[in-house]
């Protein structure tokens, strides 16, 4: 099976065509930007998707655009960073955020996309797209937490059994640094060929696939497709030093583990702070 080809050269498949037969992953060349909008116009035609338009990174050279890095994507903090085998969450790969209702593995996605999104000193900021197939994504929590809303790709299925197959479509594009897909909800049984599917199509075009599920520290991960798991556990709150009415609160204290990884020992779990205004940090014990 092929996984690239160069849309618009003679006898290459539309979007539509290779969406259809499996076909191909992405262009090549200048016509990443003309595949792409006809990628996010046959997500609205199959799927009545609400799509936010990403306007793309400017760039006199779409090619370049698509060469990813090997280096992980980072979160920006020293100790979370510290914990992960190669200092990021892997390109590539299928990772899990799993946890009980509440306990911040939502904003453990919202910090790794804002980041990816608006890149650091070292790297420009690269494409993002979010699979919420329960239509939960809070649009003001993750600007809160960074996200330039402008620039996210956000793909609302209408049925939840429709979550893998948008997820391949928007891996295909080869155009993403990460996908993010909510799935809460789903258990391991009758989803292990799609997960193997796009930890499959992930490797081939180096994105990384991080999985948000409701699954707790004590149970197994979602599918043994899954390359690295991080158990997210509330354990306090953070409050403002200076309060300002009506709440003082500013955040929540958590604890990541390493539950699972085909890299490296699994080391310590780190404390991490979940403020509402600074984003990540690490926690400095008074």
């Amino acid at each position: 099976m092929s996984f690239s080809f160069s849309y618009g050269a003679a006898g290459t498949p539309s979007p539509a065509e290779a969406l259809s037969s499996g076909a191909g992953c992405g262009p090549a060349g200048p016509a990443v930007a003309e595949f792409v909008e006809g990628l996010r116009e046959e997500i609205r035609r199959r799927w009545g998707t609400s799509v936010l338009p990403h306007p793309g990174p400017d760039s006199s050279s779409p090619a370049e655009e698509l060469e990813m890095p090997a280096a992980g994507l980072a979160f920006g903090c020293a100790a979370l960073d510290g914990l992960l085998p190669g200092g990021g969450i892997p390109r590539g790969a299928l990772t899990e955020f799993s946890g009980t209702v509440s306990c911040g593995k939502t904003s453990l996605g919202f910090a790794l996309a804002a980041r990816t999104l608006r890149g650091d000193g070292s790297r420009p900021g690269e494409r993002v797209a979010w699979v919420d197939p329960w239509n939960a994504f809070y649009a003001p929590a993750a600007a809160q937490a960074g996200i330039p809303l402008e620039s996210l790709l956000l793909v609302r299925p209408p049925q939840v059994a429709e979550v893998f197959r948008a997820g391949e479509t928007l891996l295909r594009s080869a155009a993403l640094a990460l996908l993010v897909l909510d799935a809460v909800g789903l258990r391991e049984w009758g989803v292990t060929a799609q997960l193997f599917r796009l930890a499959h199509l992930a490797a081939h075009v180096s994105t990384a696939v991080v999985l948000i599920t409701d699954r707790g520290q004590r149970t197994c991960s979602l599918g043994s497709a899954v390359a690295l798991r991080l158990c997210i556990e509330r354990r306090s709150y953070c409050f403002d030093p200076e309060p300002r009415p009506p709440f003082d609160l500013s955040g929540y204290r958590v604890e990541i583990q390493v539950g699972k990884t085909r890299h490296g020992p699994i080391k310590e779990p780190c404390t991490v702070e979940m403020r509402s205004r600074e984003g990540l940090a690490d926690f400095a014990d008074p």
